[in-house]
């Protein structure tokens, strides 16, 4: 009490203490700003975004989960994956945003290029915005930059048209995630490359695991080469880069990007969390739920544990609406009907049209659904319903697979991401 009697009686006040005073407030002021600087720029970016493409190809919830927050990651030459530990990377890592400046640069004489990560660690979140970030410089520096998400159907249509393609870099997003690359992806990824034989330069993102040890060449280092299927065929080389996963630098900037400087608890309970369950760190995506988790004594030692938690407290988040058991059943019903019948809609989503129905069989009325801001699940301005990030439906679709009688599993090639849950 005598402190703060002392600081309200002006009496009581020295030189000192008023600069200290202001020394605070100009902190304060300095924090306030900060935060309103980075939220206009959020707000830029994700405007750019839905502007350009977002209703076509993204769903807007996918923008704003992508552009709010983001941290710029590092890249590497060699797959962390391959590591004991995948954060203790051996391989020395930079910003991955120069790098790909320095390769879209009219001097570099490769054409080329695959940007590898697994699932979650932020491919498609540095798509766009590296995009949004083109976008918003001046003309003169900006590039002529498309980008298209592969596993939407009708993408080669839409590349076909694009014009003046020697002045374009093209971007082609989640080669795992195109219906045709999953049954053939030499194939595929050889019809692609004629029908972007005259963009200035390609760049798709991938899986790390979707193409083969054989496909890469140990003397060419860098090197990804693809041989096509016949004999004497042309093949294609790709510059390969790794997403890093984020350094204890760059999850700190995340946290602190996610809770304001007035959140200073919320701050230690995010930084304790991590520090106990690396995974996080490791798959960004994850990271993004972070407030779901801080308040949860969790105990993680497998990625699914982790899944589980994230889609059990979206089924709780929801139960204003739906009750969390009929959300559950309906959610791993339709992750199990995307990916069987990927290959007829050509992507791993469902129209309005069959929606309806499908919900109807699990009483559910699709046009009185109330979607919050955080659903795993997404409704595009299309009407269609896809989830939030690809891994969730594919926790989903082994979670509804191992609770069904032998007899009634489907027969399917599993992903990568599918065998690592079990």
């Amino acid at each position: 009490m005598d402190l703060l009697k002392n600081l309200v009686d002006t009496s009581q006040w020295n030189l000192m203490a008023i600069i200290a005073l202001m020394g605070v407030i100009a902190a304060l002021l300095g924090g306030v700003v900060q935060v309103l600087v980075q939220e206009w720029l959020r707000r830029r970016k994700e405007n750019v975004l839905e502007k350009e493409f977002g209703a076509d190809f993204y769903p807007k919830d996918v923008i704003r989960q992508s552009t709010r927050y983001y941290v710029r990651p590092d890249y590497t030459n060699m797959d962390p994956a391959h590591e004991p530990e995948i954060r203790q990377t051996i391989s020395a890592t930079d910003p991955l945003f120069d790098k790909i400046e320095e390769l879209l640069n009219d001097k570099a004489s490769d054409r080329h290029f695959i940007l590898f990560a697994d699932s979650g660690m932020g491919k498609s979140s540095f798509v766009l915005n590296y995009y949004a970030q083109n976008r918003l410089r001046s003309r003169r520096k900006r590039r002529r930059l498309v980008v298209v998400p592969l596993g939407r159907p009708g993408v080669d249509d839409y590349i076909q048209r694009i014009g003046n393609k020697k002045e374009t870099v093209i971007f082609l997003d989640a080669f795992d995630e195109d219906t045709k690359a999953i049954g053939d992806h030499k194939k595929r990824l050889t019809e692609l490359m004629k029908l972007c034989q005259d963009f200035r330069r390609v760049l798709i993102t991938c899986r790390t695991q979707f193409f083969t040890r054989k496909e890469e060449i140990p003397e060419h280092t860098g090197i990804v080469r693809i041989e096509p299927h016949a004999k004497g065929g042309k093949y294609y080389e790709f510059w390969k880069l790794y997403l890093a996963p984020l350094d204890d630098a760059k999850v700190a900037r995340y946290i602190r990007k996610r809770f304001h400087f007035w959140q200073p608890r919320k701050r230690r309970k995010a930084r304790a969390l991590v520090n106990k369950v690396p995974l996080l760190s490791v798959r960004p995506m994850l990271l993004t739920h972070i407030p779901d988790l801080i308040n949860e004594d969790v105990k993680v030692e497998f990625s699914f544990q982790l899944y589980e938690i994230l889609v059990n407290k979206w089924y709780e988040r929801e139960r204003g609406w739906i009750d969390p058991a009929t959300l559950k059943s309906f959610s791993e019903d339709l992750a199990i009907e995307l990916y069987k019948k990927r290959k007829q809609r050509r992507g791993e989503y469902m129209p309005h049209s069959e929606i309806i129905a499908f919900a109807s069989n699990h009483n559910l009325d699709v046009e009185s659904w109330k979607l919050t801001g955080r659903s795993l699940l997404n409704r595009n301005a299309e009407n269609q319903f896809k989830f939030s990030h690809r891994s969730i439906m594919e926790y989903l679709f082994v979670k509804r697979f191992l609770e069904l009688p032998v007899g009634e599993r489907v027969k399917l090639i599993w992903t990568d991401q599918m065998k690592l849950f079990l």
